[in-house]
């Protein structure tokens, strides 16, 4: 009889994990309504203009980590007629830039990241936050200084700068234009903390854009400000397309 039990119980543990990871993705399979001709544009600009092509109420976000070096951002082409999914355009894109690769992250939330850094433990990406309770704040805030509402990244940051104020002018210009957020978190990575804001304010009515976000590592830099980087990533689809 016990082991009966534990065998329903694995089961819908095994049902529970496809459903996720059907769920997880599936805008994937979407096709875009227009072809896209784009040349020696940056990874970002190409990533957006996917979401652009879209039809209500399909969307992707992304959440994108670039590679730490001189090198730079990949520059990618993206051309394309009807019919190819999100899929074939992630797979043209991540051809064109050798070490990156995706994975899905949500229902329209996808991660583009170099494969070899994205478990180093330099990556503030892979941060452990033992919790995260946040309460009508702008999305954009968190996207940007996250030191200001997380105490692990805050410790990172101000060890090496210690008694530098938290908070900066574009703080106040971001606020204006930046959807509200909500969120409870526990025993999370910053990524998830950033995938699941990103995931929640998708859904935000105009005149608000979906917003996605960047991390830029540069290691050369010995000022923690100059050295981790995050922004977000506007939807570029316009808001009458909404």
């Amino acid at each position: 009889m016990r082991n009966s039990c534990f065998q329903v119980l694995l089961v819908a543990a095994l049902l529970a994990s496809w459903a996720e990871a059907q769920q997880n993705g599936a805008v994937l399979d979407s096709i875009p309504q227009a072809s896209i001709n784009l040349s020696k544009v940056s990874l970002r600009q190409a990533l957006s203009e996917i979401d652009t092509q879209l039809l209500e109420p399909d969307y992707v976000i992304f959440g994108v980590e670039l590679v730490p070096s001189e090198i730079g951002e990949p520059v990618v082409d993206l051309k394309t007629a009807r019919g190819e999914t999100v899929r074939d355009m992630l797979a043209q894109i991540m051809h064109q830039a050798p070490g990156y690769d995706y994975s899905a992250a949500g229902p329209h939330l996808i991660n583009v990241y170099p494969v070899q850094w994205r478990s180093d433990p330099r990556n503030l990406m892979n941060v452990e936050v033992a919790k995260v309770d946040l309460k009508d704040r702008d999305v954009e805030d968190l996207l940007h200084i996250p030191w200001s509402f997380i105490p692990e990244i805050h410790e990172r940051f101000f060890r090496v700068v210690p008694g530098q104020p938290a908070t900066f002018v574009g703080e106040m210009m971001r606020a204006a234009r930046s959807p509200k957020l909500s969120l409870k978190m526990e025993k999370a990575t910053l990524r998830e903390v950033f995938n699941q804001a990103a995931e929640v304010t998708s859904e935000s009515p105009p005149p608000w854009s979906r917003v996605g976000w960047l991390y830029e590592f540069r290691p050369q830099q010995t000022d923690p400000f100059r050295k981790n980087t995050w922004t977000d990533v506007p939807s570029a689809k316009g808001r009458s397309q909404r």
